[in-house]
């Protein structure tokens, strides 16, 4: 048998040994390696986790303001995608909102947390109240609430709160005493407020001015539907641009975009909106007859946009019948002697008592169908995600 050197026996163990340590370091570095790689994309994906809760809370928190521009309750630990937010408003007017997302816990480390913030402005645009006015807001009748996605034909006891009003002046409520409440759902002003019990949620005053949208249209009176949507034609002049309906007569429109210069109701003047949305502009001063029928066939207010377009127009409605529509004219005194399922936002604003049916009445349609989002983000706080991000 042959043998080796005690000598070179002893060096290839050492070699061995060497080899294996060389290999156990390596194996141990690589495991390392990976680990830290796996922990590194586990720590990445939980921070965008806990990002995207954040900015869930944010969106929350602005949905709640839309609904109700006094809502300052914010969220604790509210539960989402594994994780959970909790949400804090300040209690300016606009407020400002602090969202704090927290991901899925992490093995040993905990939840990753993101922290998101941003102001909440209200946007020009569209009505985004059940009755909004830049000047005196006063209420003699009532003002109330219902959920169009559930009845377009509310019975009484389906009203409900959630018609908020609000004036870059004052808002007065008058004739009958209160309670019961005259305006089921909250009031911002910047001037006078009712007193508590005639409104059934929250009276605030305010600071910020919220300006009323130009609801006018340029080239509406060159371009419009007139010729065309009208039946019978002959309730239309042409040349004076004036719609009369007669005692007895009824009209038609069908949907379009109008513009008229006067309109005369007293008899029934019909919005045939089946099949789409009608806009009426109206120059000069609108008094309806007190026999008079302006109906919204569809009962969606949406569908029906009756604009007072010139500085000072006096528009009173005091029909038998309801309508539904969405009123507007920024420069224009309105004055609501019947009833009516949309909303309001106008200069001035009188829901009168002086009716032929006790008192003027406004249903706001809680479901929308149409209506812009008055809040949207605009500057964050500086070092937070969102200080150079807007949603328009």
């Amino acid at each position: 048998m042959k043998t080796f050197p005690r000598g070179r026996a002893g060096s290839t163990l050492v070699l061995n040994v060497l080899i294996m340590t060389v290999f156990a370091m390596t194996a141990v570095i690589v495991y390392a390696s990976a680990r830290a790689q796996v922990h590194a994309v586990v720590h990445d994906a939980r921070q965008a986790q806990a990002q995207a809760i954040a900015e869930a809370g944010l969106e929350d928190a602005m949905h709640g303001v839309y609904l109700n521009p006094l809502w300052r309750g914010g969220f604790t630990q509210k539960a989402f995608a594994g994780g959970y937010y909790t949400v804090t408003l300040s209690s300016a007017d606009p407020p400002f909102i602090v969202s704090t997302g927290y991901s899925a816990p992490l093995l040993l480390t905990g939840r990753a947390v993101k922290t998101v913030s941003a102001q909440v402005e209200y946007a020009a645009g569209a009505c985004p109240y059940a009755v909004m006015a830049d000047k005196a807001l006063v209420v003699e009748g009532s003002v109330d609430a219902y959920d169009i996605t559930a009845t377009l034909t509310p019975s009484a006891t389906e009203f409900t709160t959630g018609a908020n009003v609000r004036s870059n002046n004052s808002v007065s409520v008058t004739g009958e005493a209160c309670p019961p409440p005259h305006i089921y759902g909250s009031v911002i002003a910047q001037g006078s407020i009712p007193a508590a019990d005639c409104v059934a949620d929250a009276v605030s005053l305010t600071t910020v001015t919220l300006p009323l949208m130009s609801f006018d249209c340029p080239t509406c009176e060159a371009v419009n539907d007139n010729l065309t949507g009208i039946s019978p034609l002959s309730a239309y002049n042409a040349g004076a641009q004036a719609l009369t309906v007669n005692a007895g007569q009824t009209v038609t429109l069908s949907t379009g975009t109008y513009f008229f210069k006067k309109i005369t109701i007293d008899g029934i003047l019909n919005v045939d909106t089946s099949s789409g949305t009608a806009a009426i502009y109206v120059k000069n001063n609108f008094f309806t007859g007190p026999n008079c029928q302006f109906n919204n066939l569809s009962k969606i207010p949406a569908r029906v946009h009756f604009y007072s377009t010139n500085p000072g127009n006096v528009v009173k409605l005091n029909c038998v019948t309801p309508f539904h529509a969405y009123l507007e004219g920024s420069q224009a005194q309105f004055e609501l002697a019947q009833e009516l399922y949309g909303h309001f936002c106008a200069d001035s604003v009188r829901i009168s008592s002086n009716t032929t049916d006790g008192h003027g009445r406004v249903h706001y349609d809680l479901g929308g169908g149409g209506l812009i989002d008055h809040v949207r983000w605009t500057t964050g706080v500086n070092g937070s995600w969102s200080e150079s991000y807007a949603r328009q």
